[in-house]
């Protein structure tokens, strides 16, 4: 499983950033794990990238998961309802 690490501001330019190098691992069945002990800001682009990569992975059979969410990360992902939905590592 490759990691990546989240930014501090999760935003629309750091999410165009990330799809490139994350998809060339959704591609294959490696899976990818996000670090989100960084995010000090996390928008709706952010979210709903956490959760297209999550369906993805899932679909093509590879691991998906975000180790050590921030207290931002967490909140947003409570705050939006999609905590349930994504697996979180502590």
């Amino acid at each position: 499983m490759k990691t990546f690490t989240l930014p501090s501001i999760v935003d629309r330019v750091a999410v165009e950033a990330l799809i490139a190098e994350v998809s060339d691992v959704l591609n294959g069945a490696e899976g990818a794990a996000f670090d989100g002990s960084q995010v000090a800001r996390i928008g709706q682009c952010g979210l709903q990238f956490l959760v297209s990569a999550a369906v993805t992975a899932a679909e093509r059979g590879g691991a998906f998961r975000i180790d050590d969410p921030s207290e931002p990360l967490t909140a947003a992902l409570a705050l939006s309802g999609l905590a349930p939905a994504l697996p979180i590592a502590a």
